[in-house]
């Protein structure tokens, strides 16, 4: 559908789970460790199966934490750092959703597009660089280049791109999966919010803090022209 029957100019995606499972990133980044330490662990169990399952269970800021005390080792507070520069730090195989991919080669014609993403930024670097999608939007925008307190929910990094942009309110499209974060400065700035409800989305449950809801949902970014203004 052509760009100019949308009030739509400017689509700016989030990253994580909205382009590519975030799941490819954390197994790619269990195996770096395991492959790094794993003679040094000498662990009596497999490495990746333990971190999965520890991840599986909800707690992903501790998975090397817990690994560490089911191996009863006492020097946590010196392999946790290195295991999570490692994780960081290590080329990613990843892959776009398929729909992801379409639509990026499907939109780029009629809309600027870009990516806006929170995280440490050499970690979001690897997985930008990993899925090639520098040279496939306009702009990219890692919110931790003003330091963290600059992350989701802030306004900062929409208020960036409007500025380099030169739109803003329904001209511009928030297209996103985390509705405990995404959706609240969009929605301050009279942006267009999109939820990508995937099966997989964890974060579709969560309950989206007060004008934190998204004005549209859909299953597939197959649907998204659909439902621009």
């Amino acid at each position: 559908m052509p760009n100019q029957m949308h009030t739509a100019k400017l689509i700016v995606f989030d990253l994580d789970d909205t382009l590519y499972s975030e799941w490819q990133h954390a197994l790619s980044g269990y195996r770096a460790v395991a492959e790094a330490l794993g003679d040094e662990l000498k662990a009596p169990f497999d490495l990746v199966e333990r971190m999965v399952s520890h991840y599986q269970r909800g707690d992903r800021e501790h998975v090397f934490d817990a690994v560490l005390a089911d191996l009863g080792r006492t020097d946590a507070a010196a392999l946790v750092p290195r295991m999570v520069a490692i994780y960081r730090t290590h080329r990613p195989v990843l892959r776009l959703f398929p729909d992801a991919d379409a639509a990026l080669h499907r939109l780029r014609a009629d809309y600027r597009l870009a990516i806006l993403t929170d995280g440490p930024i050499e970690k979001q670097k690897t997985k930008i660089d990993a899925l090639g999608l520098a040279d496939r939007v306009d702009h990219i925008v890692l919110t931790e280049r003003w330091g963290r307190a600059y992350w989701k929910p802030h306004e900062r990094g929409y208020r960036w791109l409007e500025e380099v942009t030169g739109l803003s309110g329904r001209a511009c499209v928030c297209v996103a999966n985390d509705v405990s974060k995404d959706f609240v400065a969009p929605n301050r700035l009279g942006w267009q919010t999109i939820l990508v409800d995937r099966p997989e989305n964890l974060m579709k449950h969560a309950v989206p803090p007060a004008g934190g809801k998204p004005q549209r949902v859909i299953r597939t970014l197959e649907e998204l022209e659909s439902v621009l203004e």
